[in-house]
């Protein structure tokens, strides 16, 4: 496997996905049993802890070679992406970010499955899908031309 550093765009995307209103109007995670809230304020330390994340992953991955250091993170509002595009962003890093034996138990790992389930939980049809599935639950109905655009923004990043 291997690893590389995300760029600071990369993480501007993630924070501020985490940061659109139309989600929520406030949101935090969990980890070590506290609430970490991501606002305009943390932004920069939301920021920051990422990416440290990321440099932890490839310097323990490439350990052979010198140890790099994070510059200095500044949050930027990145542009609004489509949904897809903010998940991809987070399996992205994820992949990056999970190669040391911290990975596991990382704030950086929490925030990441907790904006996933954010970001899964408004995509089309999901409020609509059946929570639990028996031999009878009917199936979602979705028109043709969402299934086309699902599709399509699917190709466009697999």
């Amino acid at each position: 496997m291997s690893a590389f550093i995300v760029s600071s765009t990369h993480i501007d995307m993630m924070v501020s996905a985490a940061l659109r209103p139309q989600y929520q109007s406030s949101w935090y995670y969990q980890h070590g049993g506290e609430s970490h809230y991501v606002t305009r304020e943390t932004a920069d330390q939301t920021g920051a802890m990422l990416w440290l994340e990321n440099y932890r992953s490839v310097n323990y991955r490439y350990s052979d070679s010198p140890a790099e250091v994070p510059p200095r993170y500044t949050f930027r509002l990145a542009k609004e992406r489509e949904l897809i595009e903010e998940l991809k962003a987070i399996h992205c890093y994820v992949y990056q970010a999970c190669e040391h034996p911290a990975w596991a138990d990382s704030e950086a790992k929490a925030l990441c499955e907790a904006l996933e389930w954010r970001l899964t939980r408004q995509l089309p049809g999901y409020d609509e899908a059946a929570w639990g599935f028996d031999s009878d639950t009917p199936a979602l109905s979705v028109t043709k031309a969402e299934k086309d655009a699902t599709r399509a923004a699917y190709a466009r990043f697999s």
